[in-house]
């Protein structure tokens, strides 16, 4: 009798677990690499990146010389320190004090407390698998120095501090950079107010284009 084992031995499940500590700069670089570059969709130029990053990443991959291509899955759980880069999520520099990364097969989210021209804000960048350019939402409450400093001109129209949500899509192959911004104003404003701002109280929407 001659017995031959399995020569073809299906392919088996393996784990990896690891830490990435490093700077900014240098992941900027990474993302920006061919094989990351299209998924990531927002390049960062290394020159302008600054901050830290620790993650920890999880991959699940099937072993084997016919192991299915899309077969292995990742878990990457990240916080950004001290980040700060230009034309990331708007053409004003940003500087977030601390973000969360949360990356999978799926798609990823980056959200986090952020200054945009010195004016605090929080922000919620998302992008799935299949999205062409990610999702920005932000969220700031602007008052008068915030809106000299960002160059919004209201004149006497509107006065104190306005709650603003910003919506609007960003990436490399983004092909519409305009921003949603939408505010409802509870601070005082002329008795006749400006065409396009509304009542006092009354949400206002406007647009602006990032260039």
């Amino acid at each position: 009798m001659f017995e031959v084992p399995d020569t073809h031995p299906k392919p088996v499940s393996a784990r990896a677990a690891f830490r990435i500590d490093g700077t900014m700069p240098a992941t900027a670089a990474l993302l920006a690499s061919e094989g990351l570059r299209d998924t990531v969709g927002i390049t960062l130029d290394p020159a302008s990146t600054r901050g830290t990053v620790t993650a920890q990443v999880a991959v699940n991959m099937l072993l084997g010389r016919t192991a299915p291509k899309d077969s292995s899955t990742y878990t990457i759980n990240a916080d950004l320190v001290n980040f700060a880069a230009e034309r990331c999520c708007s053409a004003r520099k940003s500087k977030p004090l601390l973000l969360k990364a949360n990356a999978t097969n799926d798609g990823f989210q980056i959200k986090g407390d952020v200054k945009i021209n010195g004016t605090p804000a929080t922000i919620d960048v998302r992008k799935q698998k299949d999205d062409a350019d990610a999702e920005l939402h932000m969220q700031a409450t602007i008052d008068e120095a915030a809106r000299r400093r960002l160059g919004m001109d209201l004149g006497t129209a509107v006065t104190g501090a306005i709650p603003v949500k910003v919506v609007g899509h960003v990436g490399d192959n983004a092909s519409d950079e305009g921003l949603s911004i939408e505010s409802r104003s509870h601070a005082g404003q002329d008795r006749q107010p400006s065409a396009g701002l509304g009542e006092a109280g009354r949400a206002a929407r406007a647009r602006q284009l990032m260039c």
